[in-house]
């Protein structure tokens, strides 16, 4: 029977012509969905199929390519009645739909097989779609995913059956792999300006926000010192003009026109890849990106970000995935440019990325097998396999071994030879995340200089009574060394007492100058130079380094102000009330006045961080008042932001304010810029001479950690010396065992610590079971990933055994077994590596990102 109706100018028809297969499309614009349609249905109309695409809104190049390549397109704006009429005059045998939804209900009438092929993780959904999408699922026949990222996303959010969903990955054509495209290659390279010496990064991506070019092209930026023969070439169709403006302006104010090309639509990819030396790749979300398969088919080193098929690469030579940084939870975050921008965590962990890339200069190399797995031929033989199941009445089976599985069975990947130095990693997150403090700086300088006023008016009393004759009496000697210090004394303090009221006056020009900054004061609760640099200092800087101004109140040891880093000021609570229109943060584990918690102005947002559960081995007896503020926190502040999971929970349940997970991090660069020295430091020379491996803690020594499982342990592995680091909290220190092989150093400095830890073979949290250990983020954890070291904690800890790579036990025996599997971990090359990477995927700077955006939101409701 002939078609209704001819093809318009443009190729298209207006009716539904006869076929086996229909491709349904809400629209046929230009895109990677179109290329795999269009693929697609030339594939089963050469395995004798008769294919129709259906067009229910606008068309655009991807349609008219379709016609080009001999498929029929009938272009059919959606109108239930009608389109009812066609499907009865001329029934498919079967509907694939692509990304469309529409009309689900009328197939299922009339008993035409509905497939929805799930191009990729639908987390942009509003609940209007998520209805939509709802409703059709209930008469779809059978969901096919491109990905096993795809498959469980739908599964897990929008409510797909698991049984009615089966993964078929998406394939490419391997024939433009060939040698003869890469003798073009290499003229392609020479004509972009790359010699043969450079190392040459791909990046194939749209152009649109939600790739994230810009975050890409801003990593870049940071190698341009450390790896000066790096080049990077773009392509992609500029469909945000906008964002292809802001940035090729970025490229150009950066001086980089001679390093990055930008070369717009590529009809030929195979060419830049074949050309290239590593792939990379900064989107949010992807579905199964062929981009990533075509990289590989080259033979590319791969960065990218955990996106689509990324997740079974991780084990590969060669292939660096980092942290995509985004949150699929928030289908508003795909409409937002900040949330969608360059975030200075992602900028990280690509230029790392990149960096290691060019040093080690590995490639995947996959076999063979592998490769041609990757091939459309095989995606398109299961397609032509799921037919012909759906078309028998039969039901679908599992298709042959894919390349998924043979990635299982590949050999770990051999330890990358050229790690990235300490140096390195400090140059590329100096941006990210504050710079090593220096020793006794900032708060307590003035009355630092106050004691060494006091030791150099006594020295010259000393100097000057020494030339007395003898025959001045002690008293008289009394009486002049009294009139000398308050002589001397009194000058140098009226020197330094200037010098509090300038620090004072530079503080103040200080607020009136960064005035359109928001401001946050961190409400006094321990001494900027503790013995312990905790959560408030080191929220403090990260939020500086956000671009906050930032006022750390000290109760004590501090006369005046004193800047300690950019943006962040320790001032003495006795000096300021303000400013106003402040974000005030408080911390559960500090029993303020009652007054502190009063608002300042109506545009002060409180905040309470709620550190740890609050009992009695970490507060003491003021646990009561403890609570009571809890109470009235929960109540009345604005945000409340929790350490871990378990105290998330609670406020979550319990508080009216906006709840924010705020885990514990780490300054990874602080760590990073020491190396273990030849030599240990001298009071642990000895103790590392009798020992061969060491056991290490650093924090305070306190109630809440198991000194039953650690003077066992102590006692049973005499093989092995225990090291702890840290002040002594609750007289603590009676309940170890003294013990050869337990050498207890108290509390070491911040700047120093390093030095000792890096001599630790692996590192433990002994916390007790219980309460406190199920709601503690401890802040050394990642301190310890820092350091490179592998961990082994309390099971009951459950904010550390969510990462993969921290051990865990419960009870003496098992604890020493963990301890040997760390032992040996600690002896594979890449271990340390793997650490120093969850350091940096979880440093201060990410967590203050969050509640930086929680304050911005909350002052712009404000400001409406």
């Amino acid at each position: 029977m002939p078609d209704l109706s001819p093809p318009d100018a443009s190729g298209f028809v207006a009716s539904l012509p006869d076929c086996d297969i229909l491709m349904q499309l809400d629209n046929m614009l230009e895109g990677g969905l179109e290329n795999v349609v269009i693929d697609l249905s030339l594939a089963l109309e050469r395995r004798g199929y008769r294919v129709a695409v259906l067009v229910l809104g606008d068309v655009g190049e991807g349609a008219r390519k379709a016609v080009r390549r001999g498929l029929r397109v009938c272009v059919l704006p959606y109108d239930e009645a009608k389109l009812r009429l066609e499907l009865e005059r001329r029934p498919p045998r079967l509907v694939f739909a692509h990304y469309s939804f529409q009309a689900a209900h009328l197939y299922k009438a009339l008993d035409i097989p509905f497939i929805q092929v799930l191009h990729n993780i639908y987390a942009w959904f509003s609940e209007a779609d998520r209805t939509r999408f709802a409703l059709a699922a209930e008469h779809t026949r059978l969901f096919v995913a491109v990905s096993e990222a795809v498959r469980e996303y739908s599964i897990q959010a929008l409510g797909v059956a698991a049984e009615k969903c089966l993964t078929i990955p998406n394939g490419i054509d391997l024939s433009g792999f060939t040698s003869e495209a890469g003798e073009g290659a290499s003229r392609l390279r020479a004509d972009l300006g790359f010699s043969a010496e450079d190392y040459v990064f791909v990046g194939m991506a749209s152009v649109n926000r939600v790739k994230r070019i810009s975050a890409l092209v801003r990593a870049f930026c940071r190698l341009r010192d450390l790896a000066p023969e790096a080049r990077l070439a773009l392509a992609g169709y500029p469909y945000d003009t906008a964002y292809r403006d802001e940035i090729l302006s970025y490229i150009e104010q950066n001086d980089l026109q001679e390093r990055v090309r930008y070369l717009g639509h590529a009809a030929a990819p195979e060419r830049l890849y074949l050309m290239a030396d590593a792939f990379v790749h900064a989107s949010a979300i992807e579905g199964g990106q062929l981009t990533l398969l075509e990289a590989l088919a080259a033979n590319l080193a791969v960065v990218t970000t955990d996106v689509g098929f990324a997740r079974h690469f991780k084990a590969c030579p060669g292939i660096r995935i980092v942290e995509r940084r985004f949150s699929y939870a928030v289908p508003e975050a795909f409409t937002d440019p900040e949330a969608l921008g360059p975030a200075p965590e992602l900028v990280a962990d690509l230029a790392l990325a990149m960096l290691q890339s060019c040093r080690s200069r590995i490639r995947p190399n996959l076999p063979r097998e592998i490769l041609e797995a990757f091939a459309s031929t095989r995606t398109y033989a299961r397609y032509d396999q799921l037919v012909t199941e759906l078309l028998d009445g039969r039901s679908p089976q599992s298709s042959a071994e894919s390349w998924t599985d043979m990635l299982g069975r590949l050999p770990p990947a051999p330890a990358d030879p050229r790690a990235l130095l300490p140096e390195d990693v400090d140059s590329l997150l100096r941006l990210d995340t504050p710079l090593r403090l220096t020793r006794r700086r900032g708060p307590e300088v003035i009355s630092l200089a106050r004691k060494k006023a006091y030791s150099f008016a006594i020295l010259l009393l000393k100097f000057a009574l020494s030339l007395l004759p003898e025959k001045y009496s002690f008293y008289v000697k009394q009486k002049l060394k009294t009139c000398f210090v308050m002589f001397m004394g009194g000058k140098f303090f009226r020197v330094l007492r200037r010098k509090a009221v300038w620090n004072v006056k530079k503080f103040q020009k200080y607020l009136d100058t960064h005035d359109g900054r928001s401001r946050i004061i961190i409400e006094s609760s321990m001494p900027w130079d503790h013995a312990l640099f905790q959560r408030p200092q080191q929220l403090a800087l990260a939020l500086g380094r956000l671009g906050h101004s930032v006022i750390y109140k000290q109760y004590q040891f501090l006369d005046g102000a004193a800047k300690v880093a950019d943006n962040v000021w320790v001032v003495d609570t006795a000096m300021i009330d303000g400013p106003h229109d402040a974000a005030h943060i408080f911390f559960s584990t500090y029993d303020y006045p009652e007054s502190y918690f009063h608002r300042l102005s109506s545009g002060d947002i409180i905040i309470y961080d709620y550190i740890d559960h609050i009992d009695e081995k970490i507060s003491g007896g003021i646990i009561a008042r403890l609570r009571l503020n809890k109470e009235f926190m929960f109540r009345d502040a604005d945000i409340v932001t929790a350490s871990a999971k378990v105290l998330y929970d609670e406020a979550k349940a319990s508080s009216a304010a906006e709840v924010v997970l705020l885990q514990n991090g780490v300054d990874a660069a602080h760590y990073f810029s020491f190396t273990r020295a030849s030599s240990p430091p001298s009071r642990m020379a000895p103790f590392l001479s009798r020992h061969k491996k060491i056991v290490g803690y650093f924090g305070v020594l306190a109630p809440w950690l198991d000194y039953d499982l650690m003077n066992a342990l102590i006692a049973s592995r005499t093989d092995i010396g225990f090291v702890f680091i840290g002040p002594d909290y609750g007289n603590s220190l009676r309940r170890f065992a003294r013990a050869d092989n337990c050498l207890l150093l108290g509390a070491i400095d911040y700047m120093e610590l390093p030095n000792y830890a890096l001599w630790f073979d692996i590192c433990w949290i002994p916390f007790e079971p219980g309460d406190i250990a199920k709601s503690t983020s401890p802040l050394k954890l990642f301190e310890y990933f820092a350091l490179g070291k592998p961990v082994v904690v309390t099971s009951d800890m459950l904010e550390c055994i969510r990462f993969p790579l921290v051990l865990h036990a419960h009870g003496s025996a098992a604890f020493s077994e963990r301890i040997d599997e760390a032992i040996r971990i600690a002896e594979i090359p890449d271990t340390g590596e793997k650490m120093k990477q969850l350091a940096v995927e979880n440093s201060w700077l990410a967590r203050a990102g969050a509640l930086s955006a929680s304050i911005q939101k909350i002052a712009a409701a404000r400001a409406k």
